[in-house]
């Protein structure tokens, strides 16, 4: 669940905390203490009180995170293990929370076949390995399979992948073994039942790269296919993330329309007039402002009208309208023919002949509320070709 990354995060974090608690408390430390990212499991031999002493003191090193106790004298749960006390022995069995639902993947899902064997097959290894005791053991895997044949699996498979794992000694289970580093080559693809036969055709074909002396020197071991998770409906319906609010942060009970801001010193101002409704002086089409713009919206798209030639402009901005036309005037204002690397279309128009900055109207048309970069620049090419404001019938030009 979440990113990969999660657990190392809190295994830092949690490691700082616990090493915090451990120096605190040097004089009253448990017998054996085992932590697995925030879950801890320890044995308790000193006095009750000090117990009690030892709880509060740690519960004081973080102001979030505060610990919960769970156990007794002779049994206690840990992660998925319940633990017992049998003389001078611990014996474990499986322990699932009374919420446990046992949702295993169904077999109707779309993934490859070994998924159905491998995940029934790991499970009987898990039961083996955490039950020394036969009589639990054979319990444990006749609840597997009826969890399984719940789900919907097939139960002679089920039952086959139990015996399957029963035939590895137990001793073998719990040695640790290091991990073989895989050279081999992947072939990454994303799933398909398709591609169900893909790794029996590249193993045929692998044969043929041994013929080849190039080939046979960068392929040492044969490739293999390595299925990537295809997107699913989940992926599709649900978003990881809530969208961003609009910056603007206007009431739904404002009226419709591109209004002057509440500010009395807004330079913009002189340039606009409250409108609901906008105009290609091309066509003499009207469109509605369906939503409530001011000075300050941001993600706007926004149009520039030349009030001497009647020449139209569509812009846009991520930012305020107000921080985008102060630099839209100061462009104007400091425009120079001869030293201005970046020679924008609407800097020349308001600096020909018989133009000026005064002749800018503002006039703020649509919010785009999918806050991308993508999505903007999809909607002023709408409305550069909708109002007509391309080059020579407006002031915008080709990119």
């Amino acid at each position: 669940m979440g990113t990969p990354v999660a657990p190392s995060y809190a295994n830092i974090f949690m490691g700082t905390i616990e090493q915090d608690i451990l120096n605190l408390t040097s004089h009253i430390l448990p017998n054996t203490w085992k932590r697995f990212i925030h879950d801890i499991h320890f044995l308790w031999t000193s006095t009750s009180r000090n117990l009690s002493l030892f709880q509060t003191l740690i519960n004081t090193r973080h102001p979030t995170i505060k610990y919960t106790f769970n156990g007794s004298q002779d049994n206690v749960q840990f992660l998925d293990i319940h633990i017992t006390q049998n003389n001078t022995q611990l014996e474990t069995k499986i322990y699932s929370k009374p919420t446990d639902s046992h949702a295993y993947l169904l077999p109707t899902s779309c993934h490859p076949k070994h998924t159905f064997t491998s995940i029934p097959y790991s499970q009987a290894l898990r039961v083996i390995r955490n039950c020394p005791n036969t009589d639990t053991t054979t319990y444990h895997l006749n609840e597997l399979q009826t969890h399984f044949n719940n789900r919907g699996y097939d139960p002679s498979t089920v039952s086959q992948q139990i015996n399957r794992a029963k035939q590895i000694p137990r001793n073998e289970l719990l040695t640790c073994k290091p991990r073989k580093k895989n050279k081999r080559i992947p072939l990454v693809v994303t799933y398909s039942p398709i591609f169900a036969n893909l790794p029996r055709k590249l193993h045929k074909c692998s044969r043929h790269l041994q013929n080849s002396p190039e080939l046979k020197s960068a392929f040492k071991e044969p490739p293999m296919v390595a299925f990537r998770r295809p997107r699913s409906l989940r992926d599709l319906l649900v978003r990881a993330r809530k969208p961003t609010p609009l910056r603007h942060d206007i009431s739904s009970s404002e009226p419709p329309g591109f209004f002057p801001c509440k500010s009395r010193k807004c330079m913009l101002h002189s340039y606009i007039h409250a409108t609901n409704k906008f105009k290609s002086t091309q066509t003499n089409q009207e469109f509605p402002v369906t939503t409530h713009i001011n000075c300050k919206s941001s993600w706007v798209i926004y149009l520039m009208t030349c009030t001497h030639c009647g020449k139209q402009y569509v812009g846009k901005t991520e930012t305020t309208l107000y921080t985008r036309f102060s630099s839209t005037r100061s462009e104007i204002n400091n425009f120079n023919e001869n030293t201005q690397p970046k020679r924008l279309p609407y800097t020349i128009h308001f600096n020909s002949a018989h133009h000026t900055i005064d002749n800018v109207r503002i006039t703020g048309t649509e919010i785009v509320t999918k806050q991308s970069r993508a999505a903007i620049l999809h909607r002023e090419s709408f409305w550069i070709n909708k109002l007509r404001t391309l080059h020579p019938h407006g002031i915008n030009v080709d990119r």
